[in-house]
């Protein structure tokens, strides 16, 4: 799996270009956003490789972007979005959570964040 060697486009095109992996793992926070990682998502199923989208130290608004992701674009293994778990606390109210291992997305538009917690809290 190409996972830390990948930063953006040019490096996945020389994964595949070297046959040096059958699978990447996308990181919004790593590629710059939705547009990027959703460009590498597609590169990499024209090119039959397995793809996964993991998580960076995020918190909800990060991980629920990626979820979202996910969930309208879809992958070839299961994902790796479990940065919000190592937080002290919630640092959103509303957007995405987990009910056990499953990452449950807001049936409100956007990514449902309602309020950002002050750091001060």
């Amino acid at each position: 799996m190409a996972d830390e060697t990948v930063f953006g486009v040019a490096d996945l095109v020389e994964v595949i270009r070297r046959r040096a992996a059958d699978m990447v793992n996308v990181k919004l926070a790593k590629f710059g956003g939705l547009r990027p990682a959703r460009t590498l998502l597609e590169l990499a199923e024209a090119q039959q490789m397995g793809t996964m989208v993991g998580s960076m130290l995020e918190t909800e608004i990060g991980t629920g972007a990626a979820a979202s992701l996910v969930a309208a674009y879809g992958t070839s293994m299961v994902s790796d979005l479990d940065a919000v778990w190592w937080l002290e606390r919630d640092a959103v109210t509303g957007g995405m959570r987990y009910e056990g291992a499953t990452v449950v997305l807001p049936e409100t538009a956007g990514l449902g964040v309602t309020s950002v917690v002050p750091l001060d809290e």
